[in-house]
Formats: C-alpha cells, sequence, structure tokens
C-alpha cells in the first residue's frame, strides 16, 4: 500500500497549506462546536466539525472525520484532522483489511498493524471501543505556541473519544510530501525527522511504535488508559506463531 502524502507536492513549512487544509477551505463548512483553550498564557479557539458515519465496504464497518480549526485572535494557526472507526465484533480479519483499505490506504496500513498485532482486533481491540486516527496536522509554527498542536489534540481526543479503545498515527512531517523518493538525500532527511518525530509524539502525546515486522513503519499507538486491564499490547504476528497462539478459521492471512 502506498501513503497517500508521497503523491502530494511539496510544501513550505513556514508557510504553505497542506493538501488537506487547502480541501477544506475550498468547501463551505459549518463548524457547530466551540472550545477555547489556554495555552502558555494565550487563549485559543477550536472550531470542529464531525461527519456523519459512513460505511466502509460493508454495513459492519464505518467511519466519521472530526476536522477542527485552531485560530489565535482571529487567526487561523492550526489544523487537525481526526478519523474514528467502528467495527462489529464478528468482522473478520479479511473484512477489517478490505473495509480500512477502502477508506483510505493510510486507514489499510493501519489495519495492516492491528492485525499483525492483535488475532482478532475486531474483538481484542474494537471490542472495547473505536479506534481513532489522528491522520493530519497542520500548523503555522511562527503564530502558534510550541506543542499547542499536541495540547489541542488531547484535548480534543479526551472531549470526544473518551470511550476509544485505540488511538493511532503516522508520524510523517508535510513539508516532505511527494519530494523523498527513496534513495534521495531528501529520503535521508525525511527518515531522520520521523526518527524524531517518534520521540516526540512519544513526549506530547504518550504514543508510542507499533511493534511490527517491518523494519520503521513509523506508526504509533496509544490503548485508552480505561482499557489497559482489557487490552493487552500488540506483539508481531511471528511471534504469536512462535508461542504457538491458534491461528483459528476467522480468514487469517
Amino acid at each position: 500500500m502506498t501513503c497517500p502524502l508521497e503523491h502530494e507536492h511539496k510544501i513550505s513549512r513556514e508557510t504553505a497549506k497542506p493538501r488537506f487544509v487547502e480541501q477544506e477551505q475550498s468547501k463551505s463548512r459549518k463548524y457547530p462546536h466551540r472550545r477555547t483553550i489556554e495555552i502558555s498564557g494565550r487563549d485559543y479557539v477550536i472550531r470542529f466539525r464531525r461527519s456523519r458515519w459512513s460505511e466502509m465496504g460493508s454495513t459492519d464497518t464505518r467511519s466519521r472525520k472530526l476536522f477542527a480549526w485552531v485560530s489565535r485572535e482571529g487567526v487561523q494557526v492550526a489544523a487537525l484532522e481526526f478519523h474514528e472507526f467502528e467495527v462489529q465484533p464478528w468482522v473478520d480479519n479479511q473484512e477489517l483489511l478490505l473495509s480500512f483499505d477502502d477508506e483510505a490506504s493510510l486507514a489499510g496500513q493501519l489495519a495492516e498493524l492491528m492485525v499483525e498485532g492483535w488475532e482478532w482486533p475486531a474483538t481484542d481491540v474494537m471490542g472495547y471501543g473505536n479506534v481513532v486516527e489522528l491522520r493530519y496536522v497542520w500548523t503555522a509554527y511562527s503564530a502558534a505556541a510550541a506543542g499547542m498542536w499536541a495540547t489541542v489534540a488531547n484535548m480534543l481526543v479526551d472531549d470526544q473519544f473518551p470511550e476509544y479503545a485505540l488511538m493511532a498515527l503516522k508520524a510523517f512531517p508535510l513539508e516532505y510530501e511527494g519530494s523523498a523518493a527513496e534513495g534521495s538525500r531528501a529520503h535521508v532527511g525525511l527518515r531522520r525527522r520521523q526518527l524524531a518525530m517518534l520521540r516526540h509524539y512519544h513526549k506530547l502525546l504518550g504514543v508510542k511504535p507499533f511493534p511490527s515486522r517491518q523494519q520503521a513503519s513509523f506508526w504509533m499507538f496509544k490503548i485508552n488508559p480505561r482499557s489497559r486491564a482489557l487490552i493487552d499490547e500488540p506483539f508481531p504476528h511471528r511471534e504469536r506463531l512462535e508461542d504457538g497462539h491458534a491461528e483459528g478459521d476467522r480468514g487469517t492471512l
């Protein structure tokens, strides 16, 4: 699967806005929800909307989006986009993979890691709540307090997704969109940034890298603290086989 970020145009870290922001601005949207938060002695206003649930290939899997603008003194300084996934407990791994990939290639990557990490994600994880993906973040660096976006993200998760089972994101700096082909100098810079982001996101959001047979997927996750006693930590599929766990009959890949 290919990450859609790899096909987009390069943006300037300081000024230009990524495609997900431009797409949101190109449409007439209403943002009925509003929150105010103080960060580093300054007030930030968060205005956001939630889409309706939409099916992902079947009536047993569905998703919806939350888009939020963050502004300070009337100027937009950040944007965040979350995707929430709800899956019925009888969905097998094959249907899970197909449904998530149908929603977006990023969601498909996440589904692959969940199937690799848990025997039956639909019950082992989503039997205790939904999966929430923080897909995109944009910040106007010159106008926002350091780490402001993470404070907003944590607030939105607590406020809008309090019963989530798993939160996930992929560490990918948007300024490298479409400009870091493997083997290029830019690709080396991209990998350095991603490794730094792993440490940064762990500190700011409490997420940690997915254990995976892939050398570096740069996907990170966090189990809801309320569900840690119920949801096991993920471990790679190969280790599960070596430990002698049964595969079962439910469409294992």
